[in-house]
């Protein structure tokens, strides 16, 4: 028995999903994987953010094949298959989400560390202050560099430095 034209599209349809899940899978794990800097993060989900793009428009493919089947069997089939890729989808976009916010947390633990690194006392005294002011207390940057500003303007001289200078 030949094979339809149909049967060929909706072939390569599943190829194509199963490449572009594969790709994802792939990227994700990429991002597991990367401890900055954050520019290379940022790359990475813009490669993430284009396959779903395009696995998301072959899955409406699919389902568009599935409802112009003659069969309601094979109707019925495809459209199970298209909701296994969409929830499969979704399960991706779940695990992305926490590898990109595990990674964005590393990156932002290494620019502390990289901040608290060396220096002279007095600039490691004023990094540590508004790391904890910023980042631990919560306190807003406005307030953190009003209380550096009134009690020590050396401080405020090294925070510019270390806010301006990369």
């Amino acid at each position: 028995m030949m094979a339809t034209s149909q049967d060929f599209h909706v072939q390569m349809c599943h190829k194509e999903i199963v490449k572009y899940d594969l790709e994802i899978k792939a990227l994700i794990q990429d991002i597991r994987e990367c401890s900055g800097p954050l520019s290379v993060l940022t790359d990475l989900n813009a490669q993430v953010k284009e396959k779903f793009h395009l696995l998301r428009l072959r899955i409406q493919d699919l389902e568009q094949m599935a409802r112009e089947q003659d069969k309601e069997s094979d109707k019925q089939a495809l459209l199970k298959e298209m909701e296994c890729h969409k929830r499969q989808m979704l399960s991706n976009q779940t695990v992305w989400r926490k590898s990109n916010l595990s990674c964005k947390q590393t990156i932002d633990n290494s620019e502390k560390d990289e901040l608290l690194e060396g220096g002279d006392p007095t600039r490691q005294r004023c990094r540590v202050f508004l790391i904890q002011c910023i980042g631990v207390q919560n306190i807003p940057l406005p307030a953190a560099i009003g209380f550096v500003v009134s009690n020590d303007s050396l401080l405020v001289h090294y925070y510019n430095i270390l806010m301006y200078t990369e």
